[in-house]
């Protein structure tokens, strides 16, 4: 007896399921493309991110200082830690009610480097400080009408920058474009 059986079909060889180097190359390519497209977004994002956060961060310094000033009747004050609030703030009270702020509530750290932060008291001459924002023991700003603060960005944009106001009543706004603020745009920096 004969067996039949069916010619074999010509194969072609089977390829694995990796990538060829050009094709390797093409997609790393376009990658890096997206990427530096990405990047100046990235950064930008942090930007804001930061200055956000800063000024979010004095508001609620401000704050805690207006109520721990009314909470314990006497004069609470928020100041640069040394004296440039670039390197931090700090919340005191003035416990022995002698106008000597001996007693600390809370500090902040530095702000990001290149960040200044720049402050401002509108007040009569030879009254108040621009190193300070001093609430008195109804909530009210003592020493000045109003206080300015301004998150200066790294790259200058006054329009993207966050300008803080204290008004004379001890209410606290925070808003973005310091254009108009009283405090200065190029302070020391940290």
């Amino acid at each position: 007896m004969f067996a039949f059986s069916a010619p074999r079909q010509y194969r072609a060889p089977r390829h694995s399921g990796g990538f060829t180097l050009v094709e390797l190359m093409i997609t790393l390519a376009v990658a890096f493309v997206l990427v530096a497209l990405a990047l100046p977004s990235f950064r930008e994002l942090s930007t804001r991110s930061n200055v956000t956060q800063l000024g979010n961060d004095l508001v609620l310094a401000l704050n805690t200082a207006r109520s721990e000033a009314v909470r314990r009747g006497t004069q609470v004050e928020v100041v640069g830690s040394t004296g440039n609030w670039s390197t931090g703030w700090t919340i005191k009270a003035d416990t022995g009610f002698n106008n000597n702020f001996d007693t600390t509530v809370t500090t902040h750290a530095k702000a990001p480097s290149g960040y200044p932060v720049c402050t401002n008291a509108n007040a009569p001459t030879g009254i108040g400080s621009s190193a300070a924002a001093i609430f008195n023991s109804t909530g009210s700003l003592a020493f000045a009408s109003s206080f300015d603060i301004n998150v200066v960005r790294p790259d200058g944009k006054k329009a993207l920058s966050r300008w803080i106001r204290v008004t004379a009543s001890g209410e606290t706004l925070n808003q973005a474009d310091t254009t108009s603020s009283s405090a200065s745009f190029t302070c020391t920096g940290s």
